[in-house]
């Protein structure tokens, strides 16, 4: 489906990598500016007039390297949010007239509240992995490779103790999604559950009233509304469990660099073997580095419900006319 429209996937794609190369400049300044302008001048090395044209310099090189991140910003949000509408306007589209080839047998082994929903907030669901999922997860997985290209590169050992743990953290992420899954497939078909009685009893509602039927009705939503929200509170339960303990594991190698640093930084086996500068710069790209896990994790919820919704649309639009005499 994204296929059709190939230049705004491109675009969209082109303004994420731009963005992510472009985050990784800043603190490179920082640290080139603290080792070969700052100290250089505290040392009488490099006159004042001198080091402050390179620090401007560099302001504005880094001043620059925002605005272009954050038209970049603007392009990649713009493109695709409308490509994720479009997609899901040609999901609608072809399942409405894919359900209008269907035989009244199948209409007699579905529920109405399982085809509404699939037409309307299974597609919308859709929208929201493909205009944020799909960019926000790939994105973060370019800033995770170039994050640990520049930290190995910048040193070897502290870059180590930040780049192994994210294969673990990646893993888990993964079994997580799987776990949710489940959770998802049950609480959509729950989900249906509510739609019918809704799809049933308003376009009946002549017939309730006439019967008197009100507080039965009530009744039989409010057991579903009750038993959907119970579900829901599970799959909440498990990734507001899960997330925190990600979180505090990702901060953890963060206290890991510190450890680390910190002899090498004040010279304790003799010499300092480890600059300011290269510290500060280490720094802040571990900070950067709580980002990209942090959408990881968050968007392992994103797709699950985005896989469970695609699932339930294909397995109509899988569904094969009967050829019907009429």
């Amino acid at each position: 489906y994204l296929g059709r429209y190939k230049k705004e996937v491109a675009l969209g794609f082109a303004a994420a990598t731009v963005i992510t190369i472009l985050s990784l400049i800043p603190p490179y300044l920082a640290g080139y500016v603290i080792d070969s302008v700052v100290r250089p001048v505290q040392e009488g090395l490099l006159t004042t007039g001198e080091g402050a044209a390179i620090a401007w310099i560099a302001v504005t090189a880094m001043a620059l390297v925002y605005l272009v991140r954050q038209a970049s910003g603007v392009v990649r949000l713009r493109y695709m949010a409308v490509l994720g509408e479009w997609v899901a306007r040609d999901l609608r589209t072809e399942l409405y007239e894919h359900l209008q080839q269907l035989s009244l047998g199948f209409y007699s082994r579905k529920k109405t509240g399982s085809l509404i929903t699939r037409v309307s907030s299974d597609t919308d669901r859709l929208w929201d992995f493909l205009a944020f999922g799909i960019v926000d997860v790939s994105l973060s997985a370019v800033m995770l490779l170039g994050l640990g290209t520049v930290l190995l590169s910048l040193d070897v050992k502290l870059g180590l103790v930040m780049v192994l743990p994210v294969p673990v953290f990646i893993w888990a992420i993964f079994r997580h999604g799987e776990h949710l899954n489940r959770f998802f497939i049950r609480a959509w078909r729950k989900w249906s559950r509510v739609t019918d009685v809704l799809s049933d009893t308003i376009p009946g509602m002549r017939v309730v009233k006439a019967f008197n039927q009100e507080e039965r009705e009530t009744g039989r939503f409010n057991e579903r509304n009750v038993d959907v929200t119970d579900e829901f509170n599970r799959i909440h339960h498990s990734w507001t469990t899960f997330w925190p303990a990600l979180m505090l594991a990702v901060h953890g190698t963060t206290v890991a660099v510190w450890a680390f640093a910190m002899p090498r930084l004040l010279g304790a086996g003799g010499e300092a073997t480890l600059s300011a500068g290269t510290f500060v710069s280490f720094l802040l790209y571990t900070t950067m580095f709580v980002g990209p896990m942090e959408i990881i994790g968050q968007m392992a919820r994103t797709v699950q419900r985005a896989t469970t919704s695609a699932h339930r649309v294909f397995e109509v639009l899988d569904t094969e006319p009967e050829i019907v005499d009429r």
